[in-house]
């Protein structure tokens, strides 16, 4: 099982919309769904560093992140280009309490 929360103006906002998944395909699948689109299943990319969040038990937490997304206009907008990184879009873990 995988947790996602997405990143929010607080804690407690972003644990309020904490969701599993069975996957992290699911995971990425469910952002793209409920994003309308704006970030793409093949742009969500999760960190290769692992975090312990102690606040909220999750160990081994990655960043859930995305390369680029699709602007209003329907231009697409590379991260990796642009600034070097991706942009992070929330937390996920397979080892929580």
């Amino acid at each position: 099982m995988i947790i996602y929360r997405p990143h929010r103006g607080s804690l407690e906002d972003a644990m309020n919309e904490k969701k599993e998944f069975n996957s992290i395909d699911d995971m990425k699948m469910f952002i793209e769904v409920n994003t309308n689109g704006l970030y793409s299943f093949k742009d969500i990319v999760l960190s290769k560093e692992k975090h312990n969040d102690d606040r909220i038990g999750w160990y081994n937490a990655s960043y859930v992140c995305v390369n680029g997304y699709i602007d209003w206009d329907g231009a697409y907008i590379d991260f990796i280009t642009k600034y070097g990184v991706p942009q992070c879009i929330g937390m996920c873990s397979e080892d929580y309490r």
